[in-house]
């Protein structure tokens, strides 16, 4: 990946007084803008191990990130096993979910949101963490 500005989703994020590191909540929306990798992976991290804590289905869209590098990452900042990432984190690219007919669609993003959440609650999770790459919006 190249050192450029690029966006991306949250569902939601406030500063931890504590610790000064984002905190994710449920039901909201939260966009990051950052510069590089590190950047990046700052506003990622803690916001899918949040959601491997509670035992959520996680999804993370990709325009860039390979599987194997967002979990690499994601083990570096916490003790997640092989098995874990694998089974509670659903990787998808930006063309398969943002653009699947070509553009991007705002009603079948929300139904895509709605029906991975469901689907998350029928397999057992206890809820749906989700977090994608934008930079796709600036090709």
């Amino acid at each position: 990946m190249t050192d450029d500005s690029r966006g991306g989703m949250a569902l939601s994020t406030t500063k931890s007084p504590a610790t000064g590191r984002s905190n994710v909540y449920p039901r909201a929306h939260a966009c990051s803008i950052f510069k590089g990798d590190t950047d990046q992976a700052a506003a990622f991290v803690p916001h899918i191990v949040g959601g491997l804590m509670r035992n959520d289905r996680c999804v993370y869209i990709s325009d860039s990130l390979q599987r194997d590098d967002l979990f690499d990452r994601i083990a570096s900042e916490a003790s997640v096993s092989q098995e874990v990432l694998e089974t509670h984190i659903t990787f998808l690219s930006a063309d398969e979910v943002y653009l699947k007919s070509g553009r991007f669609e705002k009603e079948r993003m929300l139904r895509f949101i709605a029906d991975a959440r469901d689907q998350a609650l029928r397999e057992g999770f206890c809820g749906l963490t989700a977090t994608g790459e934008m930079s796709w919006a600036s090709r």
